[in-house]
């Protein structure tokens, strides 16, 4: 078996582990402050979807090689 092929299988098992710790982290710190006046602790789908779309644009540009500014853009378009 190629070497090649199950280093890149093991690399994006790997971040597709990571990128969905992020997801259940990230819903959890964001969650009191996304906290609505209502009932004081929900978190929208939409706010979980749009925090999954900011993670997908950060891999979708080199994930951890990501320029400043292309970060930033990404910040400004799913969480801004």
């Amino acid at each position: 078996m190629n070497t090649t092929k199950i280093t890149k299988t093991t690399t994006l098992a790997i971040l597709a582990i990571a990128a969905i710790g992020i997801i259940i982290s990230s819903t959890a710190i964001a969650k009191p402050a996304l906290a609505k006046s209502d009932n004081g602790n929900s978190v929208s789908k939409s706010d979980i979807r749009d925090v999954g779309k900011f993670l997908q644009c950060i891999a979708s540009h080199g994930g951890n090689g990501i320029s400043k500014k292309q970060a930033q853009r990404c910040v400004d378009n799913h969480l801004g």
